[in-house]
């Protein structure tokens, strides 16, 4: 990219991200100058929105996971075949 000078896919390989999603934040960011097309993006600030999208990528895995947990467990109590936890009685 423009401090690296690696291309866009690598860094979004990097990243973790698609290319296409980090040419448009890069396209994004040079229409509104920040940074400006002749001013270097700084490594520390990729690093830095590479640290904040893992860390909401991480928030939105655990909502997924805890999303199909209960629908899992919304579905056996619909049908009926929930077992009882141990000390319970049917």
């Amino acid at each position: 990219m423009t401090e690296t000078g690696k291309p866009i896919p690598e860094v979004a390989e990097d990243l973790g991200v698609h290319p296409g999603t980090l040419h448009s934040w890069v396209s994004r960011a040079k229409r509104n100058g920040s940074p400006s097309s002749d001013t270097p993006v700084k490594a520390s600030a990729v690093a830095s929105l590479g640290d904040r999208l893992e860390t909401e990528l991480g928030k939105a895995r655990t909502v997924i996971e805890v999303q199909g947990k209960l629908s899992a467990l919304l579905d056996q109590l619909a049908t009926g075949s929930a077992d009882t936890t141990p000390g319970e009685s049917k």
